[in-house]
């Protein structure tokens, strides 16, 4: 049985002993019918929203927001709630004015597309299509009770079919659902409504934050590198292609990073000039920070005689960094040769060394490591530990005739 049955259950006990009702709505539905797996599962509280999830919340730790609707990760799906409303966008910036206290039908009517529009009511057999076996389409279907008059022709012949011709201004983050579900479902465009598609256009006003948000939330997806390419396609971020060509050709300086490619691409985006990056979260504002210290080194051109200065300008940057640097031909030069011929270098004595050595504590210490990790960059000597306080015994034993002291 799923990990998540549990959750179910105490979701049935709750209906069973409130006033409320519970309603599978949305992408998980249309899954359903088509014999995809869902991560998501959207429910439509109706009844006392509020006391229900005041309930809920006693056995499982769930995050609420301020228009009714709340959210809870399982084990296997995620979980989110709302109340039944109606959406008006008076600014077309895809935050709604709310109505509550209406019905199901009215709730129907403002989703985004005529695919996403079957509700069906939680019970004992529609729980077990996601803790057991798959139902049969047929069975999903007759379960559905109520849908726009579109749902089943338009989920048989994979149609995206907005509700109103005034669906994609109200809230451009559809451009994005739509392209989503064009990539990986296969869905395709109804043909009297191909004039209304311009996502290159209208999505431009939608509130960057939450733009960069469900970019970021799609690029960590299993099919995330698929979403890009197919929004750069539409021209709403830095071409997705050029990107991944410049970033295998680079993964032999960096190693095995592949988990971090989202990270290196919006960065790469970022110095790309896609100034809707400039909004970002504070993840990437130090990542930032550090590309731009980058931009603003006078680094030393000639490599192979300044490695102690490389070093120190970029031994302590994150790999996101660098290589988004490099991808943008930032200091690329300098940063490849630190990571084929510095990077790996470091000083094995230790301060406490030193101190058994007979060197009294003090200033002096660090500034003896300092000397000898200056030597072994500049000269690409791979000193053993028994030479490295060999070295630094012979430094300051002729202390007197340094300048260093």
């Amino acid at each position: 049985m799923c990990v998540d049955a549990e959750f179910f259950k105490n979701l049935l006990s709750l209906q069973e002993n409130m006033p409320i009702d519970l309603y599978f709505v949305g992408g998980c539905i249309r899954n359903l019918v088509l014999g995809l797996d869902s991560n998501d599962i959207d429910f439509i509280v109706m009844g006392d929203f509020d006391q229900f999830i005041e309930r809920l919340t006693a056995f499982y730790p769930i995050s609420r927001s301020k228009i009714k609707t709340a959210h809870y990760k399982g084990t296997l799906f995620t979980y989110d709630f709302a109340a039944p409303r109606r959406d008006f966008y008076p600014n077309y910036d895809g935050v709604p004015n709310v109505i509550y206290n209406v019905t199901l039908l009215d709730d129907l009517e403002r989703r985004d597309f005529t695919v996403n529009t079957g509700i069906v009511p939680l019970s004992e057999k529609t729980m077990a299509w996601f803790t057991q076996l798959k139902p049969k389409k047929a069975d999903v279907l007759k379960a559905i009770q109520l849908a726009h008059p579109h749902f089943w022709p338009d989920i048989d012949r994979r149609f995206l079919r907005v509700l109103h011709k005034a669906s994609y201004k109200e809230d451009p983050s559809r451009y994005l659902r739509a392209i989503k579900y064009m990539t990986l479902y296969k869905f395709r465009i109804i043909e009297d409504q191909k004039s209304i598609f311009n996502p290159a256009v209208e999505i431009l006003s939608l509130n960057r934050g939450r733009f960069l948000k469900i970019l970021w939330q799609d690029a960590l997806e299993p099919s995330g590198e698929h979403l890009l390419c197919a929004y750069s396609q539409y021209n709403l971020i830095p071409d997705f292609r050029d990107f991944t060509k410049l970033f295998f050709e680079m993964r032999p300086v960096f190693g095995a990073v592949y988990g971090l490619w989202p990270y290196v691409y919006f960065l790469w985006a970022f110095n790309q000039e896609f100034t809707l990056l400039r909004n970002l979260d504070s993840y990437f504002t130090p990542l930032i920070k550090e590309i731009e210290c980058v931009e603003k080194w006078e680094a030393p051109a000639v490599l192979d005689k300044n490695g102690y200065e490389i070093y120190k300008m970029l031994y302590n940057m994150r790999v996101e960094s660098l290589m988004s640097c490099a991808l943008t031909d930032i200091k690329k030069d300098q940063i490849i040769y630190f990571m084929t011929h510095l990077a790996s270098f470091k000083v094995t004595a230790t301060g406490y060394d030193l101190i058994r050595m007979g060197i009294p504590r003090g200033p002096e210490i660090g500034k003896l490591l300092e000397m000898l990790l200056k030597y072994k960059l500049d000269h690409s000597l791979r000193l053993s530990y028994d030479d490295e306080l060999l070295w630094i015994k012979g430094i300051y034993e002729n202390r007197d005739k340094s300048r260093c002291f």
